[in-house]
């Protein structure tokens, strides 16, 4: 500074003296101020003895001035170039020393990380050496190598055999309890026993009733059949008559066509009598002693009209002759006078038997309408008879078809009881297989909880990496600010800096070493990333597998679960059906003995396959049992996944603070170098300040000549330094994206665990689902327990009892066989028996259908009688003529008669009681065959 204030002032006394001649005090011109040698020693002086800044050849002082000025600010130029090489080589420089500060403290905090990983890998290595020391047999039979840590450590072992004791004290606890309750069921069960058997008592009782009151039923049944049977054979032989009679009428009606038409219509009459008293006896052919006597009392009235029509034909016959002879005698009439009124009182006579006739027709009228009235008694009576015969054969189908029913369901139980079986068995299987998949997951859970403390443990290594990054910023601030105002002082001591780098240079070699150590760490840990990349998909596949697994397991549980349902309702329906059987069976059931015999065989059949049902149900329960404890530690699997998604999303909500931190670092960053950049742009401005330190460039010459000796011996380390610093960044840039990638895996694993969360919430509902639906079948195994323990005693009793009564059972042998061979022969009775009832009802059927016949024709004799009611009155009055005309007649006969003598009427009388004799055998033959037709009925079965 001095000098170049100096050189300023020796330029303007140059140029002044140059431009004004000095004056001397006379007013003359003095001699010139400045000349060359003056310059020339100037600048010798103030430039350390310098030679070359003015050449010897000028000799003008302007010329000397203008090169010097040249000169001086040539080299001016060369110093400030120089000392901003020098300014940036100090800056590169610092920024390296600053770089390796932050690489040293990096360093230590790593290894200050690395010894608490330490100290928490001990940590986790006692807490996995207790932790192995409580597995105890189990670690054995995992890994196959000694449980070491158990002789080390007897705390475990002590907690093992006090778990294992509360354990045995519950379990004997437990089976008290089980105890009391079985002991309270079974003498529950033996008062339903004793209620049962009373029941059953009472049910024998009525079922023996009912068999006695179908035996009555039966006989009664077959007496009715007894009697239609003979009223079938009365029917038979009345028609036979009927068409006797109907042949003899005929013969009758071509014997009257000769005759008269007045005798004629009386022959119609008496055929119309023969045929309403044949329409009635087929009316009247249901009661057999009433239907006799009307046959008798039509007999009689045949023989009489049989009578009356050979009395008829002798008249004809007589008629005929007189009206022959009534030309040739009929100068004798005055003598047959006598004759004439015999024959008058004949025909009186005949009249009367005719009134008398008509009398006991009438009489029979009434009676038949009478026995028509007992004819529709019997009917009515015979139709419920039917209708009871009908309700009879209903009963017995139903019954036998219950019967049928039920033994068909006893089948359909014991198939369905088969199927339970298989299908515990196939459960059995399952629930092994779910067992093994347990195991699995636990294995699972276990790498999965190891996977998750490293990733926590990489986690807080990232934090504790941001921490420091953080640190390091605010030490770089502080630093830059540092540098500014030693800057500003200018007080850089080299030496102090050329120590410094040597110690970073020391420092940055330890550092290389932890870094390649951290470089083997994180291939290490990459590698283990990726096998566990590989271990998450075969657990994912896995897991998937076993969700299917879990998911058929579920579906046959409720298929399983669903048919119980279906079996208990059917029981119940069967329970129903089986109540309202005994009903109708204590109404009307035959066959109770037979069944009675039945039921000692179907209750040891009964017994057995409830012997089958409690070891199936023993089966359940232990199953039942084994489901608890699968559905248990599927709970505590539950509870872990949910710990470990917690922990996630805490993970979670920790990247995503790292992220902002990391954001809000760069940002950081990005701020600390846009006021570098600022700073840098100051730099311009602090060009003005060291113009002012110019004076001392000389002095600080020798100090850069030395610091660009250093500057050189550091170059190459500085090389290094920023090989490691790429390198350092390229590993930045590689932990950054391992860390990207490794949130992506966390953002992927927590997918996963929500979807396994899911799948868990799921089959935990399933799980109480179906142990809301296992209680109702706990109570039925309780149930059938209780009734087991039951049978059990019972079982004990009773193979007491056999070796007491085993030497009885040798003589009851023979007895049973007896009794076997009676029931083949009953079950062949029993079969017959429903034949013949078969064959009784399709009878019933044919006779109600022959019934309704006859009332159709007895419908069509009553509307017949009507009309010949009719048809008698105008034979009455016909009649009436016919009277008249026979009293002038026999005036006739009488004069006719009185010619003949006595000879005549005497033939006459031998003939008519001839004739009267032979008739009277004719009668008696059909009533012969009647008896015998009688006779023969009641014998036919």
């Amino acid at each position: 500074m001095a000098m170049g204030l100096r050189l300023q002032s020796l330029v303007k006394q140059a140029i002044t003296g140059i431009d004004r001649p000095e004056l001397d005090a006379g007013g003359k011109k003095a001699k010139r101020g400045v000349t060359t040698d003056i310059i020339r020693h100037t600048a010798h002086k103030y430039t350390g003895g310098r030679s070359d800044l003015i050449p010897e050849e000028i000799d003008d002082p302007e010329l000397v001035i203008r090169a010097l000025v040249r000169k001086l600010h040539g080299e001016a130029s060369l110093f400030e170039k120089q000392r901003d090489i020098a300014d940036s080589k100090a800056s590169t420089f610092q920024r390296s020393l600053d770089l390796s500060k932050e690489e040293n403290e990096t360093n230590q905090e790593a290894m200050q990380k690395l010894t608490k990983e330490l100290k928490v890998a001990q940590r986790e290595l006692v807490g996995y050496q207790s932790k192995i020391a409580y597995l105890g047999e189990r670690w054995e039979k995992l890994t196959g190598q000694l449980n070491e840590e158990l002789d080390q450590n007897s705390e475990p072992a002590a907690k093992l055999y006090k778990g294992e004791l509360r354990v045995a004290r519950s379990e004997v606890f437990g089976s008290n309890l089980k105890v009391i309750s079985l002991q309270k069921e079974i003498a529950v069960l033996r008062q339903n026993i004793i209620e049962t058997e009373a029941r059953c008592q009472i049910v024998e009782t009525e079922l023996v009733r009912t068999r006695l009151k179908d035996e009555e039923i039966l006989q009664e049944n077959i007496q009715v059949e007894q009697k239609v049977n003979n009223l079938k054979k009365d029917m038979i032989t009345y028609h036979k008559t009927a068409k006797d009679r109907e042949e003899d009428a005929k013969v009758a009606e071509k014997k009257e066509k000769e005759t008269k038409v007045k005798l004629t219509e009386e022959t119609r009459r008496a055929f119309a009598s023969d045929k309403v008293a044949s329409d009635m006896t087929r009316v009247v052919s249901i009661t057999q002693m009433e239907i006799r006597a009307v046959g008798e009392k039509a007999r009689e009235a045949a023989e009489n009209s049989q009578f009356l029509e050979d009395s008829v034909v002798y008249w004809k016959g007589r008629l005929t002759q007189a009206n022959a002879s009534l030309f040739k005698e009929a100068a004798r009439h005055e003598v047959s006078k006598s004759q004439t009124k015999r024959i008058e009182r004949r025909v009186e006579r005949l009249l009367k038997e005719n009134q008398s006739l008509e009398q006991e027709r009438d009489e029979f009228r009434t009676r038949a309408r009478l026995v028509e009235r007992e004819t529709i008694g019997q009917e009515k009576r015979a139709k419920e008879a039917e209708n009871q015969a009908k309700e009879l054969t209903t009963t017995m189908v139903t019954g036998t078809e219950m019967l049928v029913k039920t033994e068909v369901e006893l089948q359909a139980w014991k198939d369905k009881h088969a199927e339970v079986a298989a299908e515990i068995e196939i459960h059995k299987v399952d629930v092994k297989e779910y067992k093994e998949l347990a195991a699995l997951w636990r294995a699972r859970e276990e790498t999965c909880q190891k996977e998750v403390l490293q990733w926590k443990a990489e986690v807080s290594e990232f934090k504790a990496e941001v921490f420091t990054a953080n640190r390091v910023n605010r030490l770089t601030k502080a630093k830059l600010a540092e540098t500014e105002k030693a800057a500003t002082a200018a007080g850089v001591n080299l030496a102090d800096v050329s120590k410094a780098l040597q110690i970073t240079g020391v420092i940055n070699a330890t550092e290389k070493q932890k870094v390649e150590e951290r470089d083997d760490v994180i291939v290490g840990l990459k590698e283990k990333i990726e096998s566990l990349q590989d271990a998450l998909r075969i657990d994912r596949i896995e897991r998937t597998k076993a969700e299917e697994d879990l998911a058929n397991v579920t579906e046959l549980l409720r298929d399983s679960k669903e048919r119980g349902r279906v079996y208990c309702v059917e029981r119940d329906r069967s329970r129903s059906q089986f109540a309202k059987e005994e009903e109708q069976v204590a109404a009307l059931v035959p066959h109770v003995e037979e069944l009675s015999k039945n039921i000692g065989t179907e209750e040891i059949k009964v017994k057995e396959g409830l012997k089958r049902e409690l070891a199936l149900k023993e089966e359940i329960v232990k199953l039942q049992v084994k489901v608890k404890e699968v559905s248990h530690k599927a709970d505590l699997f539950e509870d872990e996944l949910g710990k470990v998604t917690q922990d996630r999303h805490v993970i979670h909500e920790e990247a995503v603070e790292l992220r902002g931190s990391i954001r809000g670092k760069v940002l950081a960053v990005r701020s600390v170098r846009e006021k570098l950049d600022v700073q840098v742009a100051d730099v311009a401005g602090l060009k003005d300040a060291h113009a002012v330190l110019f004076q001392n460039l000389l002095e600080s010459r020798a100090q850069h000549a030395a610091a660009d000796a250093e500057v050189e011996r550091l170059a190459p380390e500085l090389k290094k330094t920023q090989r490691r610093l790429k390198d350092s960044e390229k590993q930045a840039v590689d932990l950054q994206n391992d860390i990207k990638s490794l949130e992506q895996k966390l953002g992927d694993y927590s997918l996963d665990v929500y979807a396994q969360k899911v799948k868990a919430k799921t089959l935990v509902g399933d799980l109480k689902q179906n142990r809301v639906q296992l209680h109702t079948v706990e109570a039925e195994v309780v149930f059938t327990k209780s009734s087991v323990g039951v049978l059990c005693n019972d079982v004990a009793d009773f193979q007491a009892k056999l070796r007491q009564e085993h030497s009885i059972t040798a003589a009851l042998e023979g007895e049973i066989q007896q009794w076997q061979a009676k029931l083949e022969a009953s079950q062949f009775e029993v079969s017959e028996v429903k034949d013949t009832h078969w064959r009784v009802v399709q009878d019933l059927e044919v006779s109600q259908k022959r019934q309704k016949d006859f009332e159709a024709a007895a419908k069509k004799s009553n509307t017949e009688l009507r009309a010949m009611k009719k048809v008698t009155k105008l034979h009455e009055d016909e009649i009436v003529e016919l009277t008249a005309n026979v009293e002038s007649l026999t005036e006739q006969l009488i004069e006719a008669t009185k010619e003949k003598g006595t000879e005549d009427v005497k033939k006459h009388k031998h003939r008519h009681s001839r004739k009267s004799d032979a008739q009277r055998m004719s009668g008696a033959s059909p009533q012969s065959r009647g008896s015998r037709g009688s006779g023969a009925s009641p014998a036919s079965p």
